[in-house]
């Protein structure tokens, strides 16, 4: 598992985590999830991978010096599988963390089992830990203070969304992070060169 580095003194934690998706006839299919960790005063879980990420997400909150326990808020770039996979793990955990979402995708978090009915998705029961409780609706121009750096959410016209952190100068949606003003202190201070090239990584 590699995972890199960026943003305010560093403090953005970001990857690409493989999943398998178990197809119906018995052959699977590879794919990639995007997580970031938002490591400040207070700790944004962006996206939570699937249940087969779980290893690899807690190794790289370890690196951060933190943990599930320790998160503030997790927010779910969309309603999709792969972006909400260990909710419930991670609720079970830490009572005290605030779920977020678009408000168009509160239903399916909540609901896994209408999701699945509604969108059939090969390997879903396989991905996703289970239901999420009491998610909070996103809002146009929120801000949400992490202490040292903080954010705002961005609505776009295609229901989706974007994390715009206003230290660092990136915006983050739900395939990956871009750099959204240059600065004179480089943003992208570890070298991700090493990542793979079948993998986007910008938005």
């Amino acid at each position: 598992m590699e995972f890199a580095r960026t943003g305010l003194n560093r403090n953005v934690y970001w990857a690409y985590l493989p999943y398998r998706v178990f197809m119906s006839y018995g052959e699977v299919s590879w794919k990639a999830s995007f997580i970031a960790l938002l490591s400040f005063e207070k700790k944004i879980l962006i996206n939570t991978g699937t249940i087969e990420n779980q290893s690899e997400i807690e190794a790289i909150l370890k690196e951060a010096g933190t943990s599930f326990s320790e998160i503030d808020f997790i927010i779910n770039m969309d309603s999709r599988p792969e972006n909400i996979g260990l909710n419930a793990v991670i609720q079970y955990q830490n009572a005290k963390a605030r779920f977020f979402s678009h408000p168009e995708d509160i239903l399916f978090i909540e609901d896994t089992v209408l999701q699945h009915e509604k969108r059939y998705v090969p390997g879903f029961y396989k991905l996703v830990s289970g239901n999420t409780r009491n998610v909070e609706a996103l809002k146009d121009g929120q801000n949400i203070s992490l202490g040292e750096e903080s954010l705002k959410i961005r609505f776009q016209m295609n229901h989706s969304f974007q994390v715009y952190l206003r230290e660092s100068g990136m915006l983050i949606g739900a395939s990956g992070w871009k750099s959204r003003l240059e600065k004179k202190r480089p943003l992208l201070e570890e070298s991700i060169s090493h990542l793979s090239p079948r993998i986007p990584i910008c938005a």
